[in-house]
């Protein structure tokens, strides 16, 4: 079976991998079966690794990463789609990458046609759809966390979710289970949240804006205080 794992989520893609390989054996084992590859190489190279027989395990497994994007030229993809639809059902393939591919894109058509193929677009989440991420991953590992909270870690870093997630992991095992995460705990433990705040009183005061320096300023020792 191959997979097409497609769009700007990397993050998610390599944890729904995870997740998928998980499911296939014992993690020991499927290791020593797994062959993984960064952009183009010989179709001979990729066609080995999936019709090797396995290793004291059920299933061979290969991960090619960005194929698309290194152009990896007419003649392999006539032999890729080729061999797709006839794969060893021992071997599962996956293709990650890092763009969303056309509709059109033979890789996603012959996933479509073929019963053996399986294809998931991975989108980062914005706005709403990003805070809701948030919360969701917080309550994941076992804490709780104030919407201030969220709006800081969603303002500064962006959907940029491994960072996020990272940030998450630790203010979490800071705050401890079912303690609330507060906006103070974020401009504490995540250097990029303090230092845009201070930006922007920076900015507040540079553009004269005293009533916003005001406010900044009493937010900054009141936190202050707070600790």
């Amino acid at each position: 079976m191959f997979y097409i794992f497609h769009g700007d989520d990397s993050h998610s893609q390599k944890e729904t991998l995870a997740e998928v390989i998980g499911r296939l054996g014992d993690p020991a084992m499927l290791e020593l079966n797994t062959t993984r590859f960064s952009g183009v190489m010989p179709f001979a190279h990729l066609r080995q690794a999936c019709d090797a027989v396995p290793f004291l395990a059920k299933r061979r497994i290969a991960i090619v990463e960005d194929l698309t994007a290194a152009n990896p030229g007419k003649a392999f993809m006539e032999q890729l789609l080729d061999y797709l639809p006839h794969m060893p059902a021992s071997a599962r393939l996956f293709f990650l990458e890092a763009r969303t591919l056309s509709a059109k894109h033979p890789l996603l058509k012959a996933a479509e046609d073929a019963e053996n193929g399986y294809v998931r677009l991975f989108i980062r989440p914005e706005g709403n759809a990003l805070n809701r991420w948030v919360q969701r991953r917080v309550e994941e590992k076992g804490g709780r966390i104030a919407p201030r909270a969220v709006h800081l870690l969603v303002t500064n870093a962006g959907n940029d979710l491994a960072l996020l997630d990272n940030e998450l992991e630790k203010l979490v095992l800071y705050k401890g289970p079912e303690a609330l995460i507060g906006g103070e705990d974020v401009e504490l433990l995540c250097p990029f949240a303090a230092e845009a705040s201070i930006f922007d009183l920076v900015d507040a005061i540079g553009n004269r804006n005293g009533r916003l320096a005001a406010l900044l300023m009493q937010q900054k020792l009141l936190e202050q205080l707070l600790r």
